[in-house]
């Protein structure tokens, strides 16, 4: 879920914060390897994150993307039973866009 809402919402994040989100979620490092990667503490990143993390829900609440997102996504899936609906290319490439 914070990876979704990170891609959405990660631009308007501070560079350090989109940079312990991306070591965090992404590369799935621990605190400890991030500290030591960035020379601050365990302490500092679990706050950043945390900080981070609030961020892009509050961001989410305000402005609800990702919940319009999911909307579509259904929608498109839901219309992809008929074939009329759209041709493969296109189908394909909602598909993609969707993950699904």
């Amino acid at each position: 879920m914070f990876s979704r809402l990170n891609s959405i919402y990660g631009p308007l994040l501070t560079e350090k914060q989109r940079e312990v989100l991306n070591l965090y979620l992404e590369q799935d490092l621990s605190l400890k390897e991030i500290g030591e990667r960035l020379c601050i503490s365990r302490q500092g990143v679990y706050d950043l994150i945390k900080r981070s993390l609030r961020t892009l829900t509050e961001l989410e609440n305000k402005l609800s993307f990702q919940q319009r997102l999911d909307h579509i996504r259904d929608q498109v899936l839901a219309l992809s039973g008929d074939k009329r609906m759209f041709d493969e290319k296109t189908l394909k490439e909602l598909k993609e866009f969707f993950n699904v």
